[in-house]
């Protein structure tokens, strides 16, 4: 299975035609906080057991981001498993 990446960083809501990436966006900016991360609890793949093999969520370590989850249809599709 071939992986596409495209990177969208505007607009996604209007841009793309899945809905559980236009209602993650959605819970993202709706959850914005200048200048910090929304809450992980928001994101953790146990509130979203649907799409938490399609769900990949990182988290500040202060100095840089780490894998908080990494999941296993995507581990899959790309060969690496985080």
């Amino acid at each position: 299975m071939a992986v596409i990446h495209k990177e969208l960083s505007d607009s996604i809501d209007q841009l793309v035609d899945n809905p559980d990436i236009v209602g993650l966006y959605r819970d993202w900016t709706n959850a914005e906080r200048v200048g910090r991360l929304p809450a992980f609890e928001l994101f953790e793949p146990e509130r979203r057991p649907d799409l938490s093999g399609n769900l990949m969520v990182l988290v500040s370590d202060g100095a840089s981001l780490r894998y908080a989850h990494y999941g296993r249809r995507i581990a899959l599709a790309t060969g690496f498993d985080a």
